[in-house]
């Protein structure tokens, strides 16, 4: 008869500890999460002791529109980690329609949050705004007294962007979600804006018709963001399109920015930094060229830096 060994629960609690250190050690070094409170949060982690909510509290505050979180516990800075179970990232404009095609996420979601009864998403949005025709849009755009600096032309299914009609000192250009395939028609009606610093054709057929798509963006003269994508020629403007939760006017008030994914790397001058003395939070993951590699493009950032 052959006896099993008996299993060393703290060797193998210490080796599954060096590999997700090992794994995590660095993101966690640049966060500046301090080193006394690894071992904790692990063991959170592995026991899945999501407990945010039972020692923290989200508040809203009405009248200025801002959440703030509050401590239910005596807590003190870096003295302990509280987990949050993420359940759901999305954006506004596709959130209902994500929740009516997984019934999985909202059987999660009716288990979180307690629902007393089952989450009713037949029908029409209860809480979208009704919408303006594209006709009734462009002409409250076209009177305005005031500058419009923003079209929000998501989802009208534009198939033609000859057909629109923009003011000259808009700045900002959102079409999310329509059939625009034409790269020309792009170029052609967007180039003749001569403020445009920013542009969004997610989701369009022209994504996958044009070979050269993801570079359009850097023939504008001032354009800074394409497709949510930071452009050659990004500069202080799309710092603060970024840090606007901040409510902050100049990149020196910024103090935390969040730039993952943003192709950041192809900024031609990243001086900027330079400026943001307050700047305590920078997120800069998933700035990748395949083309290049890590090496060289940290490199050729701080060169740009400098």
């Amino acid at each position: 008869i052959k006896m099993s060994q008996p299993v060393d629960e703290s060797s193998t609690f210490e080796q599954e500890f060096k590999a997700f250190m090992e794994f995590h050690g660095p993101q966690l070094v640049a966060m500046g999460f301090p080193d006394d409170l690894n071992r904790k949060l692990f063991v959170k982690l592995k026991a899945k002791s999501y407990d945010a909510g039972e020692n923290l509290q989200m508040v809203v505050d009405e009248g200025d529109e801002r959440m703030y979180l509050r401590t239910l516990i005596d807590a003190k800075a870096n003295k302990d980690v509280f987990l949050v179970d993420h359940a759901w990232t999305f954006k506004q404009r596709t959130a209902y329609k994500t929740l009516k095609e997984n019934d999985k996420l909202v059987e999660r979601l009716e288990n979180m949050l307690k629902f007393q009864k089952k989450l009713d998403l037949e029908g029409e949005n209860p809480y979208s705004k009704k919408k303006p025709t594209l006709a009734e849009y462009l002409k409250q755009c076209e009177e305005s007294t005031e500058p419009v600096k923003i079209y929000d032309l998501d989802e009208y299914e534009i198939d033609d962007l000859k057909k629109i009609s923009f003011r000259d000192e808009v700045e900002e250009v959102s079409l999310w979600s329509n059939k625009i395939h034409n790269p020309n028609d792009v170029t052609q009606v967007l180039m003749k804006l001569p403020n445009l610093k920013a542009c969004w054709l997610n989701d369009n057929p022209v994504q996958t018709n044009c070979s050269n798509f993801n570079v359009i963006g850097d023939h504008f003269d001032k354009l800074e963001i394409f497709n949510s994508n930071l452009t050659c020629k990004a500069g202080e403007w799309a710092m603060l399109f970024y840090a606007r939760d901040q409510g902050v006017t100049s990149v020196e008030e910024i103090e935390s920015l969040d730039l993952s994914g943003k192709n950041l790397l192809m900024v031609d001058d990243l001086s900027f930094f330079k400026k943001m003395t307050k700047l305590k939070t920078l997120n800069i993951s998933d700035n990748v060229d395949m083309y290049k590699p890590k090496e060289m493009l940290m490199k050729e950032a701080q060169e740009r830096a400098q």
